[in-house]
């Protein structure tokens, strides 16, 4: 993990083919952290946007049907 995507808090990380999960927090049913989409990723999202163009929040949990609301 490059020291740039090394958040404060930061639990682990989790590379996926189109998009980057930083989890700053967990429990059994949901996380909630950062999200870096690739420059070419087409799913559609509804990540919430930050200061910075590149990074999203995201917030998971599994008691709720995948949706571009809730993306694993």
């Amino acid at each position: 993990m490059p020291d740039s995507l090394r958040l404060p808090g930061l639990k682990y990380s989790f590379v996926h083919e189109d998009h980057v999960d930083l989890a700053l927090a967990r429990n059994p049913d949901w996380n909630i952290g950062a999200r870096i989409w690739s420059a070419d990723a087409k799913r559609k999202h509804a990540d919430q946007p930050t200061e910075y163009p590149e990074v999203f929040f995201y917030r998971y949990t599994n008691d709720a049907e995948v949706s571009e609301n809730n993306i694993p």
